[in-house]
């Protein structure tokens, strides 16, 4: 019988895994989770930290769960929108550290995808 130990590496933000330490090195610098993330898709670096209070009084209360809110419309998610320039890995990231939903608003990757025709970039493909 043989047994064998291997080293996994883990994001300190999402808990994602991998085998390989320089991945996940890459992966933390962006990771949506991240507060200090800076964003692969507009290259920019924003304090999120400070955007979440703002984004927790945008959202409505939940009945089902007294720890996440909902957008409850288009505007509030243009707000939302405003505040990251419309980059839709930043919408990602301010909506999820700040645990406000908006699932029937927001579809992350169509959004990406209509980033990219915008600016005139190849389709994004996930390596």
């Amino acid at each position: 019988m043989r047994t064998k130990t291997i080293k996994r590496h883990y994001c300190d933000f999402c808990s994602k895994g991998s085998f390989r330490k320089d991945t996940m090195l890459t992966h933390e610098v962006s990771c949506t989770k991240n507060p200090q993330r800076k964003c692969f898709l507009c290259e920019e670096s924003r304090d999120y930290a400070a955007m979440v209070p703002q984004v927790k009084k945008l959202g409505s209360q939940c009945e089902f769960n007294d720890h996440l809110s909902e957008v409850d419309g288009q505007e509030t998610m243009d707000k939302i929108s405003g505040l990251v320039d419309g980059c839709p890995a930043c919408i990602l990231a301010v909506l999820q550290q700040s645990g406000v939903m908006a699932w029937e608003l927001f579809e992350y990757k169509k959004a990406r995808d209509e980033w990219h025709r915008e600016k005139n970039l190849p389709p994004y493909f996930h390596q």
